[in-house]
């Protein structure tokens, strides 16, 4: 080896700087080069995030204080997100160009000098170059890289879900909209408030749900005591709806507590033949079985490729249905065991089919006969009573784990009880289908099975059912924020489809969709893992990278801008077309919905008298809202049929639960604002605040409200009629929003005084009505963490109206019809015209009385006849006085005796 010297003296090797910005070369495409955005990162929406890489001299040059550039930079970066209070610009979203950023001192001069200068700002920074007073000494810049290093968040924190009410292990899931409200104290408080109405009510006037001989409807309790605090009980609209879903359950002599049967071996000797009666009872005849086959394959088969085609349609007809014509009833032959599996499958696809038809008005002339031959729930019930004759724990086949596949995905659709508001019941069955798929070798590619080699259509249902497997995992996964099942990523081997002479375009589509989404599919399953990390809390600067990342994606690759419009298609792509733009509004959704669940953990996590940070709470807090708005408005603009240029109604069914999810991520984020700003006032007027924040917090309410009960009513006029869980998360809302309009701070209040006085010498039962209450904390600490908490008091009126100007921007608040101040308080379900819905007719004038100042209600003791007689125009809501006061005067009960075991008076405390 030469010395030193001589390789110093040596000619240095020139180094060679890339060109080409760093999306497009990650992209392998052509870059024009174009600086500060090149042509390509516009046209995707992404030119904010257009760089270059940096010259390699920066690396070598070094400042008055010893340190390279770079590293410099590092720490001028770092000192800036720490104390820059300015709001960071919003995540790319579909249809939208964002902003640059912001910067001191030009915030008064003209759009095109304030353009200029931020981007002279970003191209200072990108090359090392910051004002001398900008440069911080050595010890500062450890010090905010240290900063950094330790600014992590632990999406844990803030809630034990085992303790709180109705919960159980399935609610340790961060990113929940469940979870997200025990974790805020301002959105949990108003359950608590809730749960308190709910609990006075019984204790003063008797459990209805017992009274009325409910069992025969069979509602969940929950739902019942919304129904008599909204008053609206016996409102027509939603007895209408209450029917339908006690119609659509599955009968009760099939299931416990209104829930799907387990999956296991069954004992009965006779299951085999009830399951063929049953099925030949449940089967239409062949000619709308026909039908509704045809429809599974066009529609609902490119979103579940779990079947062979050509197999399922040549053993279902020639050997196991038996008619004498096509309209004749059904016989059932099964000539070996495995045949009760390909029944199983088959009678799910038919009610899965069969719940996702659109409106009569979409269908055809041939197909509208299927809405007088519906598909009974009892389908499910009778599909589950056949794979149950199986083993299905111990061993499994591959026809197994695709019934048990369509299964999970009927859960997920099911209108009845359904997968719940998150989507994620059935994770256990899931895993039990995982580790069967492993059982078999699924995750082996089919190449690697020497008896496929002869049959390239069986190879590909192999492939394509394994990576449903993996796309169901990674995307439910995120949804609730659970660990994904598949955490070996070494354990399989993705190989895709082949090309066969018989694929149509559709086939095309279904295939280059695979190839594309494996990169979101890897981003969720990151994103996933880095939440769960129990071991080493996630910084936040690599949690907001990765969701960077995860929009730059999207908005390339999946964003709405480049849905094709259906009227400009060849007939034989059609459905192709249809099938594409379906999946970019589903990854948009998603990667909007998983943002907006990311950074409100963030706001409650700097919000938090552990953690509380205002600078970055306030930059939180404005991501959190830029989301929230305009998820609201994809949200609006989907069930409002904005989309029908693009989404036929036949192709719609597979984002409605999908929708219903965000939309409680979006009403949860507006009812946290809207309580938030109602502390606020309380503390301005306990002389905490100055009262020049009074008429901007007031105008953030009006605002606010408006916008989330137009999104409420949407989702009651939209889903919250087809889907229960919809049903029951409507009206849970609706009696938020009618407590904060009606009554603001004070419920409030109200409750943490109720708690004060009723259980002043008992603190054990205080805790306990607590915890049911969904309050972790004695009362009198809750409003004192919440006083230190807000930071809405600490802002100035310009900031307070910036966030007002930013929930402005929802669509809805321009449809005078689902925004309007009255329907909040008109009967829930209330029917309106589609034309009202998409926002065109703004005259119409819905009559009524103003309900805001008009809530009383006659209640008596013991008036459950009462109720069912009254009028529905009568009928208000019922808040926490007229619960605690009858006639002027307190109840006469002893309240302390709420939490002992005796049968006259708190049974039903205990069964809540």
């Amino acid at each position: 080896m030469g010395s030193p010297e001589n390789e110093s003296s040596k000619p240095k090797k020139r180094q060679r700087m890339s060109v080409v910005c760093l999306n497009c070369k990650a992209r392998k495409i052509k870059c024009d080069k174009k600086r500060p955005s090149c042509t390509n990162c516009v046209k995707c929406n992404v030119g904010h995030l257009c760089e270059y890489e940096p010259p390699h001299w920066v690396n070598r040059v070094t400042t008055s204080t010893g340190l390279p550039i770079v590293a410099l930079k590092e720490a001028q970066v770092a000192r800036a997100k720490q104390i820059s209070a300015q709001p960071q610009p919003p995540l790319a979203t579909p249809g939208a160009v964002m902003d640059t950023v912001g910067v001191d001192g030009i915030n008064s001069a003209p759009d095109e000098i304030k353009r200029l200068r931020a981007r002279l700002h970003v191209l200072e920074q990108s090359v090392g170059i910051s004002p001398p007073t900008e440069r911080p000494s050595p010890q500062s810049t450890h010090h905010a890289q240290d900063e950094e290093n330790n600014d992590k968040v632990d999406f844990y924190e803030l809630y034990n879900s085992l303790i709180i009410k109705r919960s159980g292990m399935e609610e340790h899931k961060p990113l929940s909209s469940l979870a997200h409200y025990k974790k805020d104290q301002y959105v949990m408080i108003m359950v608590g408030y809730f749960n308190l109405c709910a609990t006075l009510y019984k204790a003063k006037y008797g459990d209805h749900k017992r009274k009325t001989g409910n069992k025969k409807t069979r509602l969940d309790a929950s739902l019942t005591e919304f129904l008599y605090l909204l008053g609206e009980r016996e409102s027509p609209e939603v007895v209408e709806v209450v029917s339908k879903f006690i119609k659509e359950r599955v009968p009760k002599n099939h299931t416990k507590n209104n829930h799907f049967p387990n999956v296991g071996e069954e004992k009965d000797p006779d299951i085999q033949d009830n399951v063929k009666r049953m099925a030949e009872r449940l089967l239409p005849p062949k000619r709308i079985i026909r039908l509704l086959l045809d429809r599974f394959y066009k529609y609902v088969y490119p979103y579940f490729p779990f079947i062979d085609k050509t197999f399922f349609d040549d053993r279902l007809f020639n050997s196991i249905l038996v008619s004498n014509d096509l309209d004749s009833p059904i016989t059932v032959i099964i000539e070996e065991k495995f045949d009760f599996v390909l029944l199983a499958n088959f009678l799910i696809i038919l009610r899965m089919t069969y719940i996702g038809l659109p409106p009569v008005s979409a269908l055809s002339d041939k197909e509208k006969i299927l809405m007088s031959y519906p598909i009974s729930t009892e389908c499910i019930a009778t599909a589950l009573s056949a794979l149950s004759i199986f083993k299905i724990m111990r061993k499994t086949k591959l026809t197994i784990v695709q019934a048990l596949m369509y299964f999970r995905m009927y859960c997920n659709f099911a209108p009845e009880d359904g997968d719940g508001g998150e989507l994620t019941q059935s994770q256990i069955l899931f895993g039990s289908i995982v580790q069967s798929a492993y059982t078999i070798g699924l995750n082996r590619d089919a190449s690697r099975h020497s008896q496929m080699n002869f049959d390239k259509e069986y190879a590909n249902l192999w492939r394509r059912l394994w990576l449903g497997i993996l796309e169901t995992d990674r995307f439910f996964s995120t949804i609730a924020g659970h660990l994904p099942l598949i955490q070996n990523l070494n354990s399989y081997e993705i190989r895709f489809p082949d090309p066969l002479p018989t694929d149509t375009k559709l086939d095309a589509a279904m295939t280059d969709d695979l190839k594309r989404s494996q990169r979101i599919l890897k981003l969720y399953y990151d994103l996933a893992n880095m939440v769960n990390n129990l071991t080493s809390a996630p910084r936040v600067s690599d949690l907001t990278d990765l969701l960077r990342q995860m929009n730059v994606y999207v908005n390339i690759n999946y964003s709405c801008n480049g849905m094709v419009p259906l009227a400009s298609v060849p007939e034989d792509e059609y459905d192709a077309v249809n099938f594409n733009n379906n999946k970019r509004l589903q990854h948009t959704l998603q990667s909007m919905g998983l943002s907006l669940a990311v950074y409100h953990a963030l706001s409650v996590h700097y919000e938090s008298t552990q953690n509380q940070n205002i600078p970055k709470l306030k930059e939180y807090t404005t991501h959190l809202l830029r989301t929230t708005v305009s998820l609201s408005n994809i949200l609006y603009k989907f069930l409002s049929n904005g989309f029908r240029g693009y989404i036929d109604e036949n192709h719609k069914y597979f984002l409605l639960r999908y929708s219903e999810n965000m939309l409680q991520r979006v009403i949860n984020s507006f009812i946290g604002i809207l309580t938030r700003c109602y502390h606020t006032v309380d503390l301005i007027s306990r002389g905490i605040g100055s009262d020049e924040l009074i008429r901007p917090i007031h105008d953030t309410i009006n605002v606010t409200f408006r916008a989330a009960s137009g999104m409420n009513v949407l989702m009651q006029n939209t889903l919250g009629t087809k889907y229960y869980q919809a049903f029951k998360t409507s009206l849970k809302y609706k009696f938020y929003l009618r407590s904060l309009r009606k009554d603001g701070y004070k419920c409030i209040r109200d409750t943490m005084q109720f708690l004060n006085q009723k259980f002043p010498d008992d603190p054990m039962s205080r805790l306990s009505l607590l915890q049911r209450l969904d309050l972790k904390m004695r009362p009198q600490t809750v409003l004192q963490e919440l006083d230190t908490m807000n930071c809405f008091v600490n802002c100035s009126p310009t900031e307070i109206h910036h966030w007002m100007s930013i929930i402005q921007e929802s669509a809805i608040l321009n449809d005078q019809v689902l925004s309007s101040e009255q329907i909040i308080w008109e009967p829930s379900f209330k029917t309106l015209p589609m034309y009202d819905l998409r926002g065109t007719d703004v005259t119409s004038t819905t009559p009524g009385i103003n309900m805001v100042h008009g809530m009383d209600m006659p209640f008596t003791p013991g008036m459950s006849s009462d109720i069912m007689s009254t009028d529905v125009s009568s009928i208000g809501m019922m808040n926490l006085d007229e619960a605690l006061n009858l006639d002027g005067q307190g109840l006469n009960m002893d309240y302390t005796d709420f939490m002992k075991d005796s049968a006259g008076n708190t049974d039903w405390l205990f069964k809540l």
